[in-house]
């Protein structure tokens, strides 16, 4: 790397901002961790915010928009879409190394494995993909699609990685799965998935604070909060939360939750714990602010 940083260009089918959900929060996390680190930082993405201020939320990096309609874990026919975004995101790709050839590619998660690894091989760039999740696993709940569809999926999730340089994971688990697959053991990264501690820290919040904040919602001094923070889908339980917490009413009547979550079941979910009163539901939150809240819960 010599006295310079990498020219990285990070390319992910989730919207950089604003925060959809975990995916969004780590791709956050990662591109101002490079750039802290002295890399340069384009993200080639969709974006469901003005540039403008997109850009002033993330200083350093610099956003290269990719957008043929709107992205995101809420959309209608959110699958199909997906995969026709992949389709056109290998001119988008191409557009943006001949604007400027990176010294890395970087991808998040499957959905455009296959045109940065095209990319890759083209113009002898190295290139990293980095798994949170397989999407094949996720879908698997989904009625809507076929087993064949499901199957092909997971093996192309588990064949792709192999024509990367570098396979980072977020659990040995996953890490696993690819190894079985194929992927030699030298490309294998585990970088496992936590709360990062500039912002998950207990101690950080004052007593006031703590009072005042469960206060408002209702929370007397012997009372309990449980916190969700999270994307509403049918893999994250989306059909059971509201029996759960009906249930929760009745036999611990003392116990308050509060939901701090969005994606394509939260409309569902507020419609489901309206009303209630040991419910609180909130969009999502900066993770900073979800950290707050985790100080003050208890569960």
């Amino acid at each position: 790397m010599g006295a310079r940083g990498l020219d990285i260009l990070f390319c992910t089918h989730e919207p950089i901002l604003p925060l959809s959900g975990g995916c969004t929060i780590g791709n956050q996390r990662l591109v101002q961790g490079f750039v802290k680190r002295g890399h340069r930082v384009r993200v080639l993405s969709p974006l469901n915010l003005g540039l403008a201020q997109a850009q002033a939320q993330l200083p350093g990096v610099e956003l290269r928009p990719f957008q043929p309609w709107r992205m995101g874990r809420g959309i209608r026919l959110r699958f199909p879409k997906y995969l026709a975004y992949a389709a056109l995101y290998g001119r988008a790709l191409e557009r943006a190394i001949a604007e400027r050839r990176p010294d890395a590619l970087m991808v998040r998660n499957a959905v455009l494995a296959l045109p940065v690894a095209r990319a890759a091989q083209r113009h002898a760039i190295p290139a990293l993909l980095s798994y949170t999740d397989l999407l094949s696993e996720l879908q698997a709940s989904d009625k809507r699609f076929p087993s064949p569809l499901i199957a092909a999926l997971g093996r192309f999730e588990r064949r792709i990685p192999r024509r990367f340089d570098a396979v980072s994971v977020i659990s040995v688990p996953l890490g696993r799965v690819l190894l079985e697959a194929g992927l030699p053991p030298n490309k294998l990264e585990i970088s496992l998935d936590g709360a990062d501690p500039a912002f998950f820290r207990p101690d950080a919040v004052a007593a006031a604070e703590r009072r005042r904040r469960r206060r408002g919602l209702g929370l007397g001094a012997r009372g309990r909060l449980a916190l969700f923070h999270g994307t509403v889908e049918a893999h994250h339980g989306a059909a059971s939360l509201p029996g759960l917490l009906r249930r929760a009413e009745t036999q611990a009547p003392g116990l308050r939750f509060l939901l701090i979550a969005g994606g394509p079941g939260a409309a569902a979910l507020a419609a489901a714990v309206r009303g209630r009163p040991n419910v609180r539901l909130l969009s999502f939150q900066p993770p900073d602010e979800v950290g707050r809240w985790a100080a003050c819960a208890d569960v």
